[in-house]
C-alpha cells in the first residue's frame, strides 16, 4: 500500500516534469491550460494504472512513448519536432531508470522493487530537466544561471535517500517517510521557484505598462497644449495678418521675419523635444526626457527615423530601460548631462545614450550592475535589452571615460 502511494506521488512529479520539459521545447501561447491539464492528467491516470497492474518493462515503455508522443500534439509544431521531443524525453526517462537500477537495484522484469528507488529515478529526471531548460535558454540567449542552483536540491535528495537505503532497509518506516518528504520538498521547491519567476516577470511587465501609460498621458498633455496654442493663434490671426501687412507696407523685411519667427516660437511646445513621427517612441522619449529636465539634467536629443512605427514595442523596451538607468545615474552628479541620439538608415537602427555618472559602478564579469534598491527588476530590465539586441543580431557596446557613461546599440531591422 505504501509503495503504491509513493509510486503515484513519484509518477505525478515525473508527469509534471515532463510537462515542464515540453513547455521548454514548444511555444505555449496558443495552448489552453485547461486542455493541457486534462491531457496530462489522463496520461498520468493511464500510466499509473498500467504500472501498478502489470509492472512490466515492455508495457511501461510502450505506454510512455505513446503517451508522450500524443501529448506533443497539444502544441503547434512540425511532426519532426514532435518526434524529436518524444525521443529526448523518453531517452532521459530511460537513462535515469538505467542509472538508478544499475547502481542500486538487483532488478528482474516483472518484480516489484522498493518505490524509494522510483523516487530516486524521478529526482534524477528532475536534475536532467533543469539542465535541458538551461541548454534551451542558452540557445535562445536567455541565460538564467540562478536556475542551475536548483540542481543542488535533487542531487542532495538522491544522496540522502541513498544513505537511508544503505543504512536501513528500503522498506524501513523511516526510509519510506523520508522518501515521501523528499518528493514533496522537491516538488514544492521547483514549483515555488517557477512561481517566483512568473511573479517577477509580471511585476516587471506592470512597470513597463505603467511607464507606457504615463508616457501616453504626457504626450496627450503636450498635444492638448499645442492645440490650445493653435486655437489662440487662429483666434488672433486677423491681428497678426494686419501687423504683417503694416510691416510689408513699410518694406520692413527684417521685421516680418522676426514677427513670423515669434509666431513659430509661440506654437512650439517646450516639453515636446522629440517629434520623429513614431507616436509610441515620441511619447516615451518626451516622457523620459521631461523627467530628466525635472531633475535639472541638461538634455540633448536628436532622432531621425526613416520608417516610423517599426518594432516600436521592442525599441521602447530598450529606450525605457537605458534612459531609466541614464537618468538615475546623471541626477546623482554635479554635471547632470544626458545625450540621446537615435538614427535609422537602410534598415539599421543606431542608438547612442550618454550620461554623466559619479564614477562608481558595480561590475560582475562583463555585466554592469545597479546600485538601486530593486536589483531584481533592474536585472530583468537589462536582460530584456540584451535579449532584444540578440533578437535583431545586433550589438551593444558600453564605454566609460572622464565620468561619462555611454551605451551604443546597433540593430539590424531588415
Amino acid at each position: 500500500m505504501i509503495d503504491s502511494i509513493i509510486c503515484m506521488g513519484a509518477n505525478a512529479f515525473r508527469i509534471y516534469l515532463t510537462s515542464r520539459c515540453m513547455n521548454a521545447f514548444f511555444r505555449t501561447e496558443e495552448v489552453s491550460e485547461r486542455k493541457m491539464l486534462l491531457a496530462f492528467s489522463a496520461f498520468y491516470a493511464v500510466n499509473t494504472f498500467l504500472y501498478l497492474t502489470f509492472n512490466t518493462a515492455s508495457i511501461n515503455l510502450v505506454c510512455n512513448i505513446t503517451g508522450i508522443f500524443l501529448l506533443t500534439f497539444l502544441y503547434p509544431s512540425k511532426i519532426r519536432m514532435k518526434l524529436f521531443v518524444t525521443v529526448v524525453i523518453c531517452a532521459l526517462n530511460m537513462a535515469c531508470d538505467v542509472i538508478v537500477v544499475m547502481l542500486f537495484v538487483d532488478y528482474r522484469d516483472g518484480e516489484m522493487f522498493s518505490q524509494i528507488y522510483q523516487v530516486m529515478i524521478v529526482l534524477l529526471f528532475f536534475a536532467c530537466e533543469i539542465i535541458v531548460e538551461k541548454i534551451l535558454a542558452y540557445r535562445e540567449k536567455q541565460e538564467d544561471i540562478h536556475s542551475m542552483f536548483l540542481l543542488i536540491v535533487p542531487v542532495c535528495s538522491i544522496l540522502m535517500l541513498r544513505y537511508m537505503t544503505k543504512e536501513h532497509s528500503s522498506m524501513d518506516h523511516d526510509a519510506v517517510v523520508a522518501s515521501i518528504g523528499v518528493l514533496v520538498m522537491n516538488f514544492v521547491v521547483f514549483y515555488l521557484y517557477h512561481l517566483s519567476i512568473k511573479a517577477f516577470s509580471a511585476k516587471y511587465e506592470n512597470i513597463i505598462l505603467k511607464q507606457n501609460l504615463e508616457a501616453y498621458g504626457n504626450q496627450l498633455e503636450i498635444i492638448a497644449r499645442t492645440s490650445d496654442r493653435i486655437k489662440s493663434l487662429r483666434h488672433d490671426m486677423k491681428h497678426h495678418i494686419n501687423e504683417i501687412r503694416i510691416l510689408a507696407g513699410k518694406n520692413d523685411l527684417e521685421g516680418i521675419r522676426e514677427y513670423i519667427s515669434s509666431m513659430e516660437d509661440f506654437l512650439q511646445t517646450p516639453d515636446e523635444v522629440i517629434e520623429s513621427g513614431d507616436v509610441e517612441m515620441d511619447s516615451l522619449l518626451n516622457y523620459m526626457l521631461a523627467r530628466a529636465r525635472k531633475e535639472q539634467i541638461a538634455v540633448q536629443a536628436k532622432v531621425s527615423l526613416s520608417d516610423a512605427g517599426r518594432h516600436s514595442f521592442d525599441m521602447n523596451i530598450i529606450l525605457g530601460n537605458l534612459l531609466e538607468n541614464a537618468i538615475e545615474a546623471a541626477r546623482q552628479t554635479e554635471e547632470k548631462k544626458l545625450t540621446v541620439a537615435i538614427k535609422e538608415e537602410k534598415g539599421v537602427l543606431k542608438i547612442h545614450i550618454e550620461n554623466s555618472y559619479n564614477g562608481t559602478l558595480i561590475q560582475k564579469g562583463t555585466r554592469l550592475l545597479t546600485t538601486k534598491k530593486e536589483k531584481e527588476l533592474h536585472g530583468l530590465g537589462l536582460g530584456s535589452v540584451e535579449n532584444i539586441v540578440r533578437k535583431y543580431q545586433g550589438e551593444m557596446k558600453i564605454e566609460k571615460e572622464n565620468n561619462m557613461f555611454s551605451v551604443r546599440v546597433l540593430l539590424y531591422l531588415s
